[in-house]
């Protein structure tokens, strides 16, 4: 079976795609560890973002990939953040948001520096956010 040829926006994502949740921080060791041990998955990284309230953690296992938002201030959340479904890495993150605007699409979260690199926001529909990110080098 030969690989769909990727084309507009989604020819700009390079890895993915991550499924994002928003949870309580006092889960985050019990979902890291459940992740791990019972769907063999892996730590990819760990941050924590003070500015928006949040501890990010990617995993990642041959049954998918998680980017899980760990918070106890969902409610001071910005909308675009609470209605993000899923995530997307690549290499450009500001040609990604360029195709997905230039494709009739809202950015609802232009480029933002964050800990672990730089990311913006597209919405297909009201309620569904699509993450891009531009991760850091490891140093």
């Amino acid at each position: 079976m030969t690989e769909p040829v990727l084309m507009g926006v989604a020819a700009h994502f390079r890895s993915g795609p991550y499924v994002r949740v928003i949870l309580p921080r006092s889960e985050a060791g019990t979902f890291v560890k459940q992740y791990v041990d019972k769907l063999g998955g892996r730590l990819v990284w760990d941050f924590e973002f003070p500015a928006a309230h949040v501890r990010v953690i990617g995993l990642e296992s041959k049954l998918g990939s998680l980017s899980a938002e760990f918070t106890d201030v969902l409610a001071s959340l910005p909308e675009y953040r609470k209605n993000t479904k899923i995530m997307y890495v690549c290499d450009d993150m500001q040609a990604t948001l360029d195709a997905a605007r230039d494709a009739g699409l809202k950015v609802v979260q232009p480029k933002a520096v964050t800990p672990a690199g730089i990311n913006g926001r597209f919405e297909l529909v009201p309620g569904y956010v699509i993450e891009v990110v531009t991760l850091q080098p490891k140093v």
